[in-house]
């Protein structure tokens, strides 16, 4: 499981990276470069000491072909994939794997309630609406005024590394969780 609070001025940094058939890539300047075996990818990163990696689909309609990477990327590391669908959210938690919703979300977290350590909500900095059934947020377009709304909220803030150049030192000293992209 991922460490419950991270020392004053360590910010978990989550390296990001998209799957396609079965590979891992990365994406700069929207362009992808192939990173290899994804298992291979996630031992490189947990012996660098990477505690967590975040993971974009690129096959996944509802479900995803590549369930069995994910299944043997739990055994290495902690992992978070984008997901939209309850039944593949559900099959993600079975393995413990967290699972990254856009809220609000198109299905109900009632039945993640036992779960909801795993459970993320990616919300864009002006989002007003719940966040209940979540235990972190990954904020799209990050600025210093949503760091000090979504504070508020207790739950653990994850940002894109673009926007943590731009806050104020005292919210950089506040965000949980870096998306290297």
């Amino acid at each position: 499981m991922l460490p419950r609070r991270l020392k004053r001025g360590n910010l978990l940094r989550i390296p990001v990276i998209y799957i396609r058939g079965k590979q891992a890539f990365s994406k700069k300047e929207g362009i992808m470069t192939f990173l290899g075996k994804p298992t291979d990818v996630a031992r490189d990163f947990a012996e660098n000491g990477r505690k967590l990696i975040h993971i974009i689909d690129l096959d996944s309609k509802g479900r995803s072909p590549n369930f069995d990477v994910y299944d043997s990327l739990t055994c290495i590391m902690n992992i978070q994939i984008e997901c939209s669908n309850e039944g593949f959210a559900k099959k993600l938690v079975d393995i413990k794997s967290r699972v990254v919703v856009k809220l609000p979300s198109n299905f109900s977290f009632d039945d993640f309630s036992e779960n909801e350590r795993l459970m993320v909500g990616q919300i864009d900095c002006n989002y007003s609406g719940s966040m209940d059934g979540v235990h972190d947020l990954v904020i799209e377009n990050a600025d210093d005024e949503a760091i000090k709304k979504f504070l508020k909220s207790k739950k653990r803030l994850i940002i894109r590394k673009k926007d943590f150049e731009k806050l104020k030192s005292e919210n950089k000293k506040k965000i949980w969780g870096l998306l290297e992209q």
